[in-house]
Formats: structure tokens, sequence, C-alpha cells
């Protein structure tokens, strides 16, 4: 039996999909600008640098919302090389808040779905953040995220669709 498709493999669907006229032309694309989508461009990242529109952290947007009472869910792939969960855990603990000394305090717990692991969590006033095993950073959907509302709505005190009015 084949396994699911690799994170390349994805990729070169995705750009598959995107090359095509008909989504080219019902995102607006400019004919100009000829197919062959890249989900990563040396030439794109040098143009945002040179216009001062680098990277730029979303962690004070991310302590603002908390703040406000918006709850926030971080998950990583735990095979994510482009965002990997340790820079994720480590950003979500150092996160200046009101809340943040009672997230620091929690311990990663287990996240068991059935009888499996599939990965580690952490949460305390609003705040989740939590790993999947074995995922990358195309962390596969529908399954990841059937994971991830099973995850949030064992767990009443930190499920978000708990407390819509």
């Amino acid at each position: 039996m084949k396994g699911p498709p690799s994170d390349s493999q994805r990729t070169r669907v995705i750009a598959q999909y995107l090359d095509r006229p008909d989504v080219r032309l019902a995102l607006g694309t400019d004919p100009a600008v000829s197919g062959n989508y890249s989900g990563c461009s040396t030439e794109v990242g040098r143009a945002f640098g040179y216009a001062q529109d680098g990277l730029r952290s979303s962690e004070d947007y991310v302590a603002s919302l908390l703040e406000r009472g918006v709850q926030a869910l971080i998950y990583v792939g735990k095979n994510d090389f482009m965002c990997n969960h340790v820079g994720n855990e480590r950003w979500t603990t150092d996160l200046e808040w009101t809340g943040g000394d009672e997230f620091r305090k929690q311990e990663l717990k287990p996240w068991i779905v059935g009888d499996k692991r599939v990965g580690d969590w952490r949460s305390a006033n609003g705040l989740v953040y939590a790993t999947i095993e074995g995922a990358g950073h195309m962390v596969r959907a529908p399954s990841s995220f059937v994971r991830v509302y099973s995850f949030l709505s064992r767990f009443p005190l930190i499920n978000p669709w708990n407390r819509l009015p």
C-alpha cells in the first residue's frame, strides 16, 4: 500500500493547480505574468527585502489578541523543517502577556486520540500550543484537522466552539 504523499508531491500538485489558466483568471493574476507558480521565490523574497517589507514577527499581534480575550491555537508538525516545533514552542513560551506566566507553568502533555499519541499540547488562558506527530510543513488535512477538532472538543475549558455566543 502506498503511503500518503510527501510535502514535495503536495507542493507539485498545488503548483499545477495554481498554474491552470482558469484558476489564474479566477485569482485575478495579471496575464502578463507567465505561469510556473512557485511556492518560494528568491527574486520575490529579495524584492520584499528591498521594499523593507521583510519577515515580521506576529508575537505582538498574538499577545494583543490574547489580552483582548481572543483565543489562539498555534499548532505545528513535528517534522516541519520550515517552521519547526522548537521555535514555535519557544515563541509561545516567551510571549509577553498577562496570561504568560500561567501558560509557561504548564508542562507539555501527550495528545492522545484513541490509543495513539498524535502530538503534545500545552494550554492556559486562551492560548493552546500543540504539535502533530509525523506532520511536516503542509500538515495533512483532513486527518490533522479532525485531530485538532477532536483534541479541542475533548477539553471544554479550551474549546473555542464552546465559548461562541
